[in-house]
């Protein structure tokens, strides 16, 4: 069997209340980004989680995001269907503005082009 799509983790780590995460990730062949959902290891809300996402410095999010509009599941998720080119970058910034640290893992599902 051959594998047709891939998942990448980005793992920004325990964000505190108030606090800002970065993350990125450097493809290293071309590929397609297929989904986009984020994660919260401790099973609580991502209401009050915001991101800002770019490649190559092109902004996905002209502002800041609310994460639950990036999804929490891979049915009900941003589905950008976005090519990205070897060697650029994937940029995520996210703001924690809630009164409790949150631990977050954005991942990607993509494809090699």
């Amino acid at each position: 069997m051959v594998w047709t799509k891939y998942f990448k983790t980005i793992e920004l780590g325990t964000i505190s209340a108030g606090g800002t995460a970065t993350g990125e990730w450097t493809p290293e062949a071309d590929i397609t980004i297929h989904k986009i959902i984020v994660s919260e290891r401790g099973n609580s809300h991502l209401r009050d989680v915001y991101f800002t996402i770019k490649v190559a410095d092109r902004p996905i999010t002209l502002d800041v995001i609310p994460a639950e509009i990036l999804g929490t599941n891979f049915e009900y998720c941003y589905k950008p269907e976005v090519d990205v080119a070897k060697g650029t970058k994937i940029w995520i910034k996210a703001e924690n503005r809630g009164t409790s640290d949150k631990t977050v893992d954005v991942i990607i599902e993509f494809s090699y082009k």
